[in-house]
């Protein structure tokens, strides 16, 4: 977060890596990843790496509280979800009251 930057060579290297990592973790076209970082470089290497997948994309608002959060999670379907550290606690929270949790 902050005043980083990130080169157009490292973005499309980062983001070709996220969307391995999807794979890896078994998600396919036709799953959802809700992404719920703050404006950081984070969020366009998720948007650009689900992308180069076919994974739709459901950016999340940093700000949302754990209800706001488990009704977007809900709604959109989303198989995964990206975070940042610093919004870790709202989606532990979030994850426990859906019942939904790391598989």
């Amino acid at each position: 977060m902050g005043d980083r930057t990130v080169s157009h060579t490292e973005l499309r290297d980062r983001s070709a890596t996220f969307a391995g990592g999807l794979a890896e973790r078994g998600l396919e076209p036709d799953d959802r990843v809700l992404v719920y970082v703050p404006n950081c470089p984070e969020f366009l290497i998720a948007f650009f790496g689900a992308l180069k997948t076919g994974i739709p994309f459901s950016p999340a608002n940093p700000q949302y509280q754990a209800r706001e959060l488990a009704h977007q999670l809900t709604d959109s379907g989303a198989k995964a979800i990206v975070t940042h550290e610093s919004l870790r606690d709202t989606v532990d929270e979030t994850l426990e009251k859906t019942g939904l949790g790391p598989s």
